[in-house]
């Protein structure tokens, strides 16, 4: 038999074994578009559950990405539907039957929301000061049991909230609150009947066995590519015996084939590893999803005869997974170069980049970077948010590529898709836990204004009264060391208790920052000497700066002092007051985003202060709460000094880094923006007189001796009077004679008439009201006073300085004439 006729005698066995090997594999993008919608499926099934989840906790102001998951999750069915996928229909009606839960679901929540909306407006209404306190006492219990059934929605809370809106419902109602009453009774009930409703249906919704059937589907994909394999082996068999009858075809057709067998091998292989490791991403948790990619990449790169394997996740939420061989190391910055060789290529469609050989690739910056990282061989897949890479899949080879089977480049695309969806899906759900805390600690803040609004006030004027009797009684005791001991201890605990009370007053209260450029050098220099004089001999406070540099930010120097005196003084406390405190400036320099204890910043040039000591340390249970207000480990502590400082950083635009070991000291480091190219200003402004005459008008003869005394120590010179008859006539006569005046009565008609007083006789003139409240002034004592400075009680030397130099600059102001 001749070689033609051999070739004519095969050609058609060839030609039907070739024609039904190509019907085995012509389903093949079939099952990988259906893959591809099953995955598009579970991470649109995943999104549309946490939006409904968001929904339901108000997270979300409106429905479009509850919509958009929907209609993404219709479009991957169509297309598993048109990639004729086995049996889509539990899938169709499972997603079905969600729809119409979805659709119930918005419904109830959006009365939902608009009926909690109301529900609070009425509740505010009804606790005015109008209201009887029993009115009150109800509408806040209601709210208490509203809130908790939106949290829990179980048949005692509702059974609560029924109780609370029949005790409500009891509650006698003015007449000009009856209205805004009967609608909060009837949002009430509206809402205990509609949230376990509401809950009901979205328990429905996350119930229903959608993953299940995805799991199946999964299955069904596998076992369709694993039949296809036999068949093509049973062809391929007979294929074989059919190229025996050409001798020198044989060796040809038969290498041909063994290369195709080869190739569908390995590509079965693959697609069973990109399946698995789909599969586990879908139902991986967060805390081992590092493992799970490097555990990826450990496999693709065997798959790819790869020595490396990295997935980069770049931007805010940068992420670095890397896997290598043992005993091939990573060059400097290797991974992060890959990402910018990747972002200055142009991929293909599929967004992937291969490089066979290295040294097949003209000279430049491409090759000699990849010479200089040891790689021949570079496969890369990437996708872009706009016009910057946002994740990157690298395998590198470090040696030519001796098989010569190309890179399943298809297949490594869809690995990669998995590995992105799942780091995507743990970056969301690290945001909503960030979230969750950002709405407890606002929660803390709220509950801190409310005790602010309803004590502090009121204790703050009761402290002051006991601080002014104590001044005047440290003023005229007689020379009776036991009774000035005693006196002592009434005031320091007066001024512990006026700085408790003004730590709370101002924790949570939104300060207005001065943008001052400030040396933090000169500051910590200024704030160690006021230290070393108020803390105890025993501490030893040591400060040390960075040789080169300056220390500068911007910001209010009286708040960044503050940081600096709560941070040692907590020091000084964990030290027991004896012992070593240690200070340092310096200034490193981010290159990337770097996450500390409590909070991360962006890479940029810093200004480090660290304040350390080796005291008894902390546990970590106790460093998560460090920074909680009112949380303390000491007795004789508040919990709002740790608070405040870092609010102050916060609100400075930096950030706190705390490590703590128990039995071995504490170390907090403050990290602030730095400012390289400012001037900076003096931290303490000169706030002493140059000897201006003062008015002074007190309630009693020892107060006007007092604040005479105290208004000298300033640099200015005090006229004092404590009869009003008195001070009318030395103003009467010589107007001119006073730059300004002080009125220290705690009469609030008094001050009124003084005030009055003084500027029909000279109307211009700089007037201080030293005033315990302004609540007891009736409109026509407020709009009297509205020119004057008033400064709150308790009276101490630095207020009264920065009293005078603020009037004065304004005085002088507006004295200079118009340009």
């Amino acid at each position: 038999m001749t070689p033609r006729t051999s070739v004519i005698l095969t050609t058609p066995l060839l030609l039907a074994l070739a024609g039904s090997m190509i019907g085995i594999t012509s389903h093949r993008p079939d099952l990988e578009a259906a893959s591809a919608a099953l995955n598009d499926f579970a991470l649109n099934e995943s999104a549309l559950h946490s939006d409904l989840l968001s929904l339901r906790a108000g997270l979300l102001r409106n429905y479009d990405p509850v919509n958009q998951a929907t209609s993404l999750i219709d479009a991957a069915l169509a297309r598993m539907r048109t990639a004729a996928m086995n049996n889509p229909t539990p899938l169709a009606s499972l997603t079905a039957r969600q729809a119409s839960l979805d659709e119930t679901f918005k419904s109830d929540n959006a009365l939902l929301q608009n009926a909690l909306a109301y529900f609070q407006v009425f509740s505010r209404r009804l606790q005015a000061p109008t209201a009887p306190p029993s009115l009150t006492q109800a509408v806040n219990n209601l709210s208490a049991a509203m809130l908790q059934l939106t949290l829990d929605t179980s048949p005692d809370a509702v059974q609560e909230v029924s109780h609370q809106l029949g005790l409500f419902a009891a509650q006698p109602v003015p007449a000009d609150l009856a209205d805004p009453a009967a609608a909060l009774l009837a949002y009430g009930r509206l809402l205990r009947n509609l949230l376990p409703a509401t809950d009901t249906v979205l328990k429905d919704i996350l119930r229903l066995p959608v993953a299940e059937q995805q799991m199946q589907a999964s299955s069904s994909i596998a076992l369709a590519q694993q039949a296809r394999a036999t068949r093509a082996a049973r062809f391929r068999i007979l294929l074989y015996a059919t190229s025996l009858l050409l001798l020198v075809q044989v060796i040809n057709l038969g290498t041909h084939l063994h290369r195709r067998r080869l190739a569908a091998r390995r590509r079965v292989t693959f697609e069973r590893a990109v399946a698995s490791l789909s599969v586990r991403f879908i139902s991986s948790t967060g805390s081992e999803l590092a493992d799970l990619v490097v555990l990826a990449l450990a496999e693709l790169a065997d798959l790819e005869a790869a020595d490396r394997a990295y997935f980069l996740v770049l931007g805010d939420s940068a992420q670095t997974f890397i896997w290598a061989k043992p005993d091939v190391p990573y060059q400097a910055d290797w991974p992060h170069d890959a990402a910018r060789l990747a972002a200055d290529l142009s991929p293909s469609e599929h967004g992937v980049t291969h490089i066979g050989d290295r040294h097949t690739l003209p000279d430049g910056p491409m090759k000699k970077a990849l010479g200089s990282a040891g790689v021949e061989s570079w496969t890369a897949i990437a996708t872009q948010d706009g016009d910057r890479i946002s994740c990157l899949l690298g395998l590198d080879r470090l040696r030519p590529r001796q098989d010569g089977n190309p890179p399943e480049l298809t297949l490594l695309r869809m690995a990669f898709d998995a590995i992105a969806n799942a780091v995507r899906r743990e970056l969301l759900t690290r945001d909503r836990a960030r979230l969750e805390q950002s709405v407890q600690r606002a929660r803390q803040v709220e509950t801190v204004a409310a005790l602010t609004g309803g004590v502090a006030h009121n204790f703050n004027n009761i402290v002051g009264t006991i601080l002014g009797y104590t001044e005047m009684m440290e003023d005229s005791a007689p020379a009776d060391p036991k009774l000035a001991q005693q006196i002592s201890g009434i005031r320091q605990a007066g001024e512990r208790a006026r700085t408790l009370i003004e730590q709370i007053l101002n924790y949570g209260r939104k300060r207005a920052i001065r943008r001052d450029c400030i040396d933090m050098a000169s500051l910590l220099a200024e704030t160690v000497d006021q230290l070393t004089r108020t803390l105890p001999a025993e501490i030893r406070i040591a400060a040390d700066g960075p040789s080169k540099g300056r220390c500068l930010v911007t910001g209010e120097p009286a708040q960044l002092q503050q940081v600096i005196i709560n941070l040692c003084n907590n020091a000084a406390q964990a030290i027991d007051f004896h012992g070593d405190v240690t200070l340092t400036l310096d200034l490193p320099a981010l290159p990337q985003e770097r996450r500390f204890s409590h909070g991360r910043l962006a890479a940029g040039s810093y200004v480090q202060l660290t304040v350390s000591d080796l005291g008894r340390g902390m546990a970590s249970e106790t460093m998560a709460r460090i920074f909680e207000p009112f949380f303390t480990t000491r007795s004789d502590g508040n919990g709002f000094g740790l608070a405040t400082a870092r609010d102050i950083v916060q609100e400075h635009g930096g950030t706190m880094h705390v490590e703590s070991t128990p039995g071995e000291g504490s170390r907090f480091e403050v990290w602030l923006l730095r400012a390289a190219d400012l001037v900076a200003v003096p931290s303490n402004a000169q706030l002493f007189g140059n000897g201006e005459t003062v008015l002074l008008l007190a309630g009693d003869l020892y107060r006007q001796l007092h604040d005479e005394e105290v208004v000298a120590a300033l640099g200015y010179e005090p006229v004092g009077f404590y009869d009003v008859d008195h001070m009318r006539t030395a103003m009467q006569a010589a107007p001119d004679r006073f730059d300004l005046a002080v009125i220290d009565i705690r009469d609030p008609s008094a001050q009124v008439e003084a005030v009055a007083s003084l500027t029909r006789v000279r109307p211009a003139m700089p007037v201080i009201v030293i005033s315990a409240t302004s609540d007891k002034l009736d409109p026509d004592g407020l709009t009297a006073l509205r020119h004057c400075h008033l400064v709150p009680l308790p009276l101490t030397s630095d207020k009264l300085a920065s009293a005078f130099k603020s009037v004065t600059a304004t005085n002088r102001t507006a004295s200079q004439p118009a340009i």
